[in-house]
């Protein structure tokens, strides 16, 4: 694809714009529960309807994701279970995108917070999630332009996978964990100070 950077980026766009919706919500006054939850019926409708064309049902996805956030739904495992049965038949009818927007979205958020759920603890060594986001695409790419005969996915996945992993490392490594720890430092800055500027005052 030589017209493309990067194509994991193509995220950020979408992302960008569910934020400016939440934004608007809030100057609005609708950043409730009852206007959190007119906005995911709202954006059913436009996932149903095609408006907005493949944003609508990635908006509807997003908004399903903000209501069980602001009305704290718990997680809970049979519940997801029925979720899951029915996302699995969704997948089998056309209309996939209004299921996941749903059913799919519980399922996803069920896997990610339940106390239930004991997934593998991959980020021991470090947090590599977004360089593997960030370089998988290029380096995907460079793969396919050097592999020959062998340009079938799984032999590009084969290929790439380590490299990816292994730059993904590095960017953590001296990039992004360098980067927080300066981060960190720069807010835990005014607490020293003011606690100094308080101890002279008492003084």
């Amino acid at each position: 694809m030589p017209s493309i950077v990067n194509g994991s980026l193509w995220t950020l766009e979408y992302e960008v714009e569910c934020y400016a919706i939440v934004l608007l919500l809030g100057v609005c006054g609708f950043l409730s529960r009852a206007g959190v939850l007119i906005a995911y019926g709202a954006s059913l409708v436009a996932a149903a309807l095609w408006i907005g064309g493949g944003f609508g049902p990635l908006l509807a996805v997003f908004m399903g994701g903000a209501v069980i956030r602001v009305w704290n739904v718990t997680p809970r495992s049979d519940f997801a279970a029925i979720c899951g049965l029915l996302w699995t038949v969704g997948c089998l009818l056309p209309g996939f995108r209004m299921f996941s927007a749903t059913f799919g979205v519980y399922v996803v958020l069920f896997l990610a917070l339940s106390p239930h759920v004991r997934l593998p603890t991959m980020s021991r060594h470090g947090d590599w999630s977004y360089g593997v986001y960030i370089w998988a695409f290029p380096i995907q790419q460079c793969v396919r332009m050097y592999s020959g005969p062998f340009d079938s996915w799984y032999w590009n996945a084969a290929g790439a996978l380590p490299i990816t992993i292994g730059c993904a490392a590095l960017s953590w490594h001296f990039v992004e964990a360098p980067c927080l720890r300066r981060k960190s430092l720069k807010q835990a800055a005014p607490s020293r100070t003011s606690k100094t500027t308080d101890g002279g005052r008492r003084a």
